[in-house]
């Protein structure tokens, strides 16, 4: 039976990466500074979070399994957005005391074109490759929403002045589609068009 997938961790899916990307847990160990017994329970620990065998192991060759080669791409999209997302979140308490400069029309204020309430924010989404299966995309989701609940990630996040929420598929959607609407609006309202 799996583990909570509160048990996943920042660490487990580095080691799967350079596990993966190295085709050895020695190689793989050294690229990360750890050592290979370490880096060999980590991705252990996340087969039996998960409840997948993610990679063959033999005398010979270490081999990624189906869902290891499936996994891979999204386990490494999440962490290059994580990231992301904590390198921009430490840009933004850096600056914090700065000037933030929107691009607009010169001396043209988002208050003075008629949106006074206009509201900016940073968004990340997490976009998976066309024909994912259903299943695989929810279980991300339940994953990462669950990894969102982690007291040490809700702190980590906090220090950085980050506030994240979660949006179903469909959310986000439509979230996308009300940012684009808003945005044509802006433009027409501007008179800005692309050229």
């Amino acid at each position: 039976m799996s583990q909570p997938l509160t048990n996943i961790s920042l660490l487990q899916m580095r080691a799967f990466l350079a596990v993966s990307e190295y085709g050895s847990f020695t190689q793989a160990a050294q690229a990360l500074h750890r050592t290979q017994p370490a880096v060999t329970m980590q991705v252990k620990q996340l087969e039996e979070t998960l409840g997948l065998k993610l990679l063959d192991r033999s005398t010979r060759r270490l081999r990624l399994t189906a869902a290891g080669r499936d996994l891979t791409p999204a386990i490494s999209a999440l962490l290059q957005q994580l990231d992301a997302m904590v390198e921009s979140s430490r840009d933004i308490v850096e600056k914090r005391g700065g000037i933030i400069r929107i691009a607009c029309l010169p001396s043209t204020t988002i208050a003075a074109s008629g949106y006074a309430d206009y509201d900016v924010s940073l968004g990340l989404g997490i976009f998976a490759p066309k024909g994912t299966p259903d299943a695989l995309i929810n279980k991300l989701r339940r994953d990462i929403n669950l990894a969102l609940k982690d007291e040490s990630l809700q702190k980590q996040f906090a220090m950085e002045g980050v506030e994240p929420t979660t949006r179903t598929p469909a959310e986000f959607k439509a979230t996308l589609r009300k940012d684009i609407q808003e945005k044509e609006a802006l433009m027409k309202k501007l008179n800005i068009t692309l050229q």
